[in-house]
């Protein structure tokens, strides 16, 4: 009997502990409800402000004339742990297109190499299909895709803009479609389908990078696999900020 009366003191005694403790900490309600607030606004903030990254997803079928013959033959050995030491034609298209001549040309025919940037209210983004005006060189020298400079255009009206280097010096006012001639290159400088309903005022930032190291960039992003041992059929995956740039990469 003096067991289970010791027993149920004990059990009392833990339910006022566990009691007391709850209590002490619903005393201090304001700071929990403050901390939530407080994740809530960052976590808001991240969602609103934080660069995504897209990945987009292309596959190659590669034409091996030599399957069914010489190199299915020689697939047996490797079954077995024996190196034959012959690449086969989906090998070969993968370091193909990995290739710096590949990437390289398709960062020339695509004006990779040229950014638009434009300021927000609280960060800078790159523009892409939604550019208001793009930037066209011609007659370029050798030097214009090794080196790296930067404008910035400031609309004026719907026909004219006025055009400043990097370093805010006014290169001079001139009307869209008009020849600029620059010290390596001649420009062009066009209002896109974005642009021509874009109000007047806008001023963006336009960075000329070189050729070499954005090819590096892609090159170093882009992920080309087999999709399996015996598949001739090849994976290319890029990267990007910028949904539409990948994809048409």
């Amino acid at each position: 009997m003096q067991e289970n009366n010791s027993f149920f003191n004990s059990n009392q005694e833990d339910s006022f502990d566990f009691r007391e403790m709850v209590e002490s900490y619903i005393v201090q309600w304001k700071w929990f409800v403050f901390g939530v607030f407080v994740c809530l606004v960052f976590a808001t903030l991240y969602l609103r402000y934080v660069i995504p990254i897209y990945s987009a997803t292309a596959t190659i079928l590669v034409k091996d004339e030599k399957k069914g013959g010489l190199q299915s033959e020689l697939a047996a050995f490797s079954d077995l742990g024996i190196s034959t030491g012959v690449k086969s034609n989906v090998d070969n298209e993968i370091e193909v297109i990995k290739s710096r001549r590949i990437i390289k040309k398709a960062i020339q025919e695509l004006g990779f190499n040229v950014t638009y940037v434009s300021e927000g209210r609280v960060k800078a983004f790159e523009q892409y299909n939604d550019k208001p005006i793009a930037f066209s060189f011609y007659g370029a020298s050798d030097k214009f895709y090794t080196s790296q400079k930067s404008f910035i255009l400031n609309s004026i009206d719907k026909n004219h803009f006025e055009l400043l280097s990097g370093n805010q010096s006014s290169i001079g006012k001139f009307s869209y479609g008009a020849i600029i001639d620059l010290n390596d290159s001649k420009l062009v400088v066009n209002k896109t389908v974005e642009g021509v309903s874009h109000p007047d005022g806008f001023s963006v930032n336009v960075n000329v990078n070189s050729i070499d190291n954005v090819t590096e960039s892609y090159r170093g992003r882009l992920e080309v696999s087999a999709l399996s041992k015996n598949s001739s059929v090849v994976a290319l995956t890029i990267k990007d900020p910028l949904k539409d740039k990948a994809v048409d990469f």
